[in-house]
């Protein structure tokens, strides 16, 4: 199964307002039309996304590693297998293409909508790690920062929280699980009930409840977002 419009499958030409947009550069209409592709991308799946070597090389560099490799199925099938979902393939892809990331929610999106849209920017994170991908691991980690406005307010706040409770807990700040600190966050709260910092402690707890939800990797960039903010400034 290949990942291919219908308008390169048909040979016919993209509408009007598709080829204006594809001309704001060479990447989005490589990426409709799939023209003059010399590699294949399969995903866990089967699912096929024809790709150029052109565009993937430069920004990654594990598959300009791969591409230049003598591995035979490489250089006479053109085809490289991922252990990755068809989606989030697609994703990974579109992004390389087209120099962008979209799964953003809106403020007023509901919790679930944040976090299925969360979830889609830190599997776009883990990508990025795994294949060598720098400016997608940029835009993944700043959309994912960008979904949770309160994080960057409570910053300050978590930091100084964080650093104060290591000691008791035995955490280490490198990669923190994210459950037990929101346990000891509530700890904190009840021995000091009655002190202004109810709100505050209230919305850092779901903050790492979040992350909890997100798993391993939600743990990686609220870490880094939060202990580490200068690494995405």
């Amino acid at each position: 199964m290949s990942v291919v419009p219908d308008q390169l499958k048909d040979n016919e030409l993209a509408p009007e307002d598709m080829r204006a947009e594809c001309t704001i550069h060479t990447g989005c209409w490589l990426y409709t039309y799939r023209k003059y592709t010399d590699f294949t991308l399969v995903s866990n799946d089967g699912t096929e996304f024809p790709v150029h070597r052109a565009i993937l090389g430069p920004q990654s560099g594990y598959f300009e590693e791969l591409f230049m490799s003598d591995q035979k199925e490489i250089q006479v099938d053109r085809k490289v297998q991922l252990d990755e979902t068809a989606d989030d393939v697609d994703m990974m892809v579109a992004s390389l293409y087209k120099s962008t990331f979209q799964p953003l929610a809106g403020p007023n999106a509901s919790r679930e909508t944040q976090l299925r849209l969360l979830n889609e920017n830190l599997s776009m994170l883990r990508i990025a790690k795994k294949y060598k991908i720098p400016g997608l691991k940029k835009r993944a980690s700043g959309a994912a920062l960008r979904m949770f406005p309160q994080l960057k307010e409570l910053a300050d706040q978590f930091h100084f929280m964080v650093k104060a409770m290591l000691p008791e807990t035995g955490l280490e700040e490198g990669m923190l699980p994210w459950e037990s600190l929101r346990e000891s966050i509530e700890d904190f709260r009840e021995e000091h009930d009655g002190e202004d910092i109810g709100t505050m402690i209230t919305a850092i707890s779901e903050v790492c409840r979040d992350a909890d939800v997100a798993g391993g990797v939600g743990t990686y960039v609220l870490t880094k977002a939060l202990l580490y903010p200068t690494e995405y400034e």
